[in-house]
């Protein structure tokens, strides 16, 4: 696999810069960068290989997973993108039991 996992418990050693950056908006932008940007290459490449060794004609992906978005044009293909975010409602807005 070229695309690199990355999860809460391995980012600051795969990325030992983001320790030492404290401003808020600067550790943000760094960690959209590294963490969505950066690994779109690995991605595709990864999908790709998959495709090579078993052609779908679908793809669906996570929302964060933006290689799908491309390997669905590379490919000519549809796709379907999913997220699961928390829903931000506050308790006067919640249905009563």
């Amino acid at each position: 696999m070229n695309a690199p996992v990355i999860n809460q418990e391995n980012i600051e050693k795969l990325f030992p810069k983001r320790i030492i950056i404290r401003n808020p908006i600067i550790r943000a932008r760094f960690d959209f960068i590294q963490t969505f940007l950066t690994p779109v290459p690995g991605q595709v490449d990864d999908l790709l290989a998959i495709y090579a060794g078993w052609p779908f004609d679908l793809i669906a992906y996570d929302l964060a997973c933006f290689g799908g978005t491309f390997v669905k044009q590379l490919l000519g293909i549809k796709g379907i993108a999913v997220g699961v975010f928390p829903l931000y409602e506050g308790a006067v807005n919640l249905p009563s039991v």
